[in-house]
């Protein structure tokens, strides 16, 4: 999808969010733009040859593993870059290193559950993608968003993209950065916190083990309520007698 801006001599921002539908937290955004003419497949095989020789020189046992990832996306760089949830987390993070030294620009910001509880989901990564974009030095870019909505940024055009992280480059970019970004901060600072609820292991998403700790242990101060509201009428609801 860039090509055809590139060769308008526009730049491109991708964008995308992660931990929209967690239940806890904040919601991380990332905005990335690679330079014009960016050859991802020649950039990605040069960055993981290099990653690996790298590796092979320290000589440790414990980087045999990572060699072998290394060589399997080697084998397949158009996979690399790709949608964040469709890689492993070693791969992700691979990812963002080399993203992070190839992007020409990139940001990542987010909105706390606060905000999300005042706003709705939707606002919050709408004002997480604003703040992204702000950190940026920007011109006559035009904005690829993952998803089907979009306020516009000042006067910058925009195209949004249904699973755009799987048709975009860009957009992939972003929706690595944000996930690995808050998948940190939900391990290093609220696992850290709640250590009793798992975040480290779910992110605050909805599984059942998340569930189990809320019923045993009762909601966070980073939980967000309106996304409780079902759970809690569920868990407090009476249930009905039967009438022989």
């Amino acid at each position: 999808m860039e090509r055809k801006y590139w060769s308008e001599n526009r730049n491109v921002v991708g964008l995308d969010e992660a931990g929209r539908g967690a239940l806890a937290g904040p919601v991380f955004a990332a905005a990335v733009i690679f330079p014009m003419n960016f050859e991802l497949s020649t950039r990605v095989k040069s960055f993981l040859n290099e990653y690996k020789s790298n590796l092979l020189n320290m000589g440790s046992k414990n980087n045999l593993l990572l060699i072998e990832k290394i060589d399997s996306l080697i084998d397949s760089p158009q996979y690399f870059i790709n949608d964040s949830k469709k890689l492993d987390k070693i791969s992700r993070e691979i990812a963002y290193t080399f993203i992070t030294k190839n992007a020409e620009q990139y940001a990542v910001s987010s909105v706390d559950h606060d905000e999300i509880d005042k706003i709705n989901i939707l606002q919050a990564s709408q004002l997480s993608f604003r703040k992204s974009l702000d950190k940026l030095n920007l011109s006559s870019e035009h904005l690829l968003i993952d998803g089907n909505y979009f306020k516009k940024y000042k006067d910058h055009s925009f195209e949004t993209v249904i699973k755009g992280d799987s048709k975009s480059f860009s957009i992939a970019a972003a929706s690595i950065l944000a996930k690995v970004t808050r998948d940190k901060f939900m391990t290093e600072a609220l696992s850290a916190k709640y250590p009793l609820y798992g975040f480290d292991k779910h992110f605050g998403y909805a599984t059942k083990v998340h569930f189990d700790a809320i019923k045993k242990f009762g909601e966070t101060d980073i939980h967000r309520k309106t996304f409780l509201v079902k759970f809690n009428a569920r868990k407090n609801q009476v249930p009905q007698q039967t009438l022989f």
